[in-house]
């Protein structure tokens, strides 16, 4: 292959150094493997920036690593948080940055969003209120503060859960309850392999975009392995 095609994947299971020891990966179809758990090295740049940027979220903020992220939740180790619609839809749509409540938390980090049953917050008139998911996990987000005040349009307290990196899933139904709740380890199973097909998705489709377009030439005289 030429400087410019060259590109190899190796999933995070492997060494680094010794990838064709690992028998995971495909040179010629440029396939991401269904687990979502990457390393990679690639050329031309532009690629491996789409690589790393394929595991953002939407904001940026930070790297989404998928296949560690459903690891987690398949443990059990992530607890869920149950949100009356509309504003889940919010959260993941409409930039939401916080959600409010009565107490206050000290946990940081990913938690999983469920939409209750609840329709007193939505539009009875709204068609598209009526169609939001209701009544199981609909996608995750992470807390990185708890606060009183906020320069949000979203806050009106008393405590405001902090938002980052949200992102939706498919509607996975399973019952609430109050505070942060334990899910059953099937539902669990379920919300992991969304998170890692939506990661393998992602990387997929930044991959597909970033080949299509031109590729930067490497300065001469300098390798870029």
């Amino acid at each position: 292959m030429s400087e410019q095609t060259r590109i190899m994947y190796v999933c995070s299971e492997c060494v680094d150094d010794a990838p064709e020891s690992c028998g995971h990966f495909d040179r010629k179809d440029l396939r991401v493997m269904p687990d979502g758990r990457w390393l990679y090295r690639a050329q031309p740049r532009h690629v491996a920036k789409a690589v790393q940027s394929a595991s953002r979220s939407t904001s940026g903020d930070a790297m989404i690593l998928y296949g560690d992220l459903a690891a987690r939740i398949e443990r059990g180790d992530l607890k869920a948080l149950s949100i009356r619609q509309p504003y889940p839809h919010h959260i993941f749509h409409d930039g939401k940055d916080v959600e409010n409540r009565d107490w206050a938390t000290r946990g940081r980090g990913w938690f999983i969003v469920h939409a209750g049953v609840n329709k007193s917050e939505l539009d009875k008139e709204d068609e598209r209120h009526q169609a939001m998911p209701r009544g199981g996990v609909v996608g995750m987000a992470r807390i990185v503060d708890c606060v009183t005040k906020m320069d949000s349009v979203w806050f009106n307290g008393p405590y405001g859960f902090v938002l980052r990196d949200a992102f939706p899933l498919p509607l996975i139904t399973c019952k609430g309850a109050l505070g942060f709740f334990a899910l059953p380890s099937e539902v669990c199973r379920q919300v992991a392999e969304a998170v890692r097909t939506l990661g393998t998705t992602e990387l997929s489709s930044q991959l597909n975009r970033a080949l299509a377009s031109p590729a930067t030439p490497a300065p001469e005289g300098k390798d870029h392995e």
